[in-house]
């Protein structure tokens, strides 16, 4: 199938980063880089991707390592690690005063998240969705629901990658990637790059 958007649904970057190796997706979208569990994405969706409720600082939290050092900020209501919303240094993954910055990353969202709006209403997207540890594939046909809201009259299909195929409801695509260990965030590019391929999806020529 050929569609005009390929947007990542998260769960981690590596899912963004190989999508845009394979299909060479130009744009920005709103989950691109958040490391989020699927009941959490099904949330945000579902209140209209609200940027004030996604960085509600009530719900944003850092996470310290044993040296007191921000690794990251979390959200403790939608289980989003904001590994990439916040000024970083070096040997510092998370800069302190980062509440400082969560204007900015409101106004960052809001427009990643109208962009989508856009995509999915010009259609037809590709939505791509991997696996998170806590996932509960029963509740990507909830899933579905949600992304048919952001745009009524777009037109969609969902890829699930890395979910057990046999637990994944009917009208939901599902691939499995075979890893080999050593790639770190990025991931297996060969492995990825192939699963992907087999599918016959492309992104349309502009």
């Amino acid at each position: 199938m050929e569609f005009r958007h390929v947007i990542p649904l998260g769960s981690r970057c590596r899912t963004t980063h190989n999508l845009r190796l394979h299909f060479g997706e130009p744009g920005k979208f709103p989950f691109d880089w958040f490391i989020l569990p699927l009941a959490g994405l099904i949330t945000c969706l579902e209140e209209g991707m609200d940027a004030a409720k996604v960085f509600d600082p009530a719900h944003l939290k850092p996470v310290l390592d044993e040296k007191g050092v921000i690794q990251t900020i979390r959200n403790t209501r939608l289980g989003i690690l904001h590994q990439h919303d916040f000024p970083s240094g070096v040997g510092q993954p998370i800069l302190p005063g980062w509440e400082e910055h969560i204007p900015g990353a409101i106004g960052r969202f809001a427009n990643v998240a109208a962009r989508m709006r856009a995509a999915a209403a010009a259609g037809p997207v590709l939505y791509v969705r991997e696996r998170y540890k806590s996932d509960d594939p029963t509740t990507l046909l909830r899933l579905r629901t949600a992304l048919e809201a952001v745009a009524p009259r777009g037109t969609f299909h969902l890829l699930a990658v890395n979910y057990p195929p046999d637990s994944v409801p009917q009208g939901v695509e599902a691939i499995t990637v075979e890893e080999t260990e050593g790639h770190g965030w990025r991931g297996d590019a060969a492995a990825r790059g192939s699963a992907l391929g087999a599918t016959g999806h492309r992104l349309a020529v502009p």
